[in-house]
């Protein structure tokens, strides 16, 4: 619905100095074409002010909008929180074998067994991860991904019990 807001309007000259204001309050103001629509204010400051008032060619204006609209005693306004989906992107890039450029071979190579005694090879577990990622979360694991010649880069990892 309609909401109650109070605005201003504050022209500034290249010293930062205010030289034109302007108040507004909108009892009911709505979205374009809705019934009941707001506009600004025509008589707001004299051409030669804003003229005097620019800068290189740029005019500064300061704009201050507070929402006045009561609150009903009994509810508490809920907090816009916009929405940004770079978590659930990047988990979905976990493991990802189509976007990734790093594939850690783990595992790979003969294995020594208790006593020190030779087991059978083994075939590596691939793991796949984004060198962007690595730099941020664990930089020492990302100076093993330096860039190869195609577009995945295999780093072994053989040395695991």
């Amino acid at each position: 619905g309609p909401i109650e807001i109070d605005s201003s309007f504050i022209v500034r000259n290249s010293l930062g100095k205010e030289v034109a204001h302007s108040e507004l309050s909108f009892d009911n103001y709505a979205p374009r074409g809705a019934p009941t629509s707001a506009w600004g204010k025509t008589d707001f400051a004299k051409r030669s002010i804003i003229m005097a008032a620019l800068v290189e060619g740029t005019l500064t204006i300061e704009v201050r909008i507070m929402n006045i609209t009561p609150t009903p005693v009994n509810s508490s306004p809920m907090p816009f929180i916009p929405e940004n989906p770079i978590c659930q992107n990047i988990l979905k890039k976990f493991m990802d074998e189509e976007s990734a450029d790093v594939a850690f071979e783990v595992g790979s190579g003969s294995e020594l067994g208790g006593n020190d005694h030779k087991r059978a090879k083994t075939s590596p577990t691939t793991f796949h991860a984004h060198r962007l990622i690595l730099q941020d979360g664990a930089p020492t694991l990302a100076e093993l991904c330096k860039p190869g010649e195609g577009d995945l880069t295999a780093v072994p990892i053989t040395d695991v019990k």
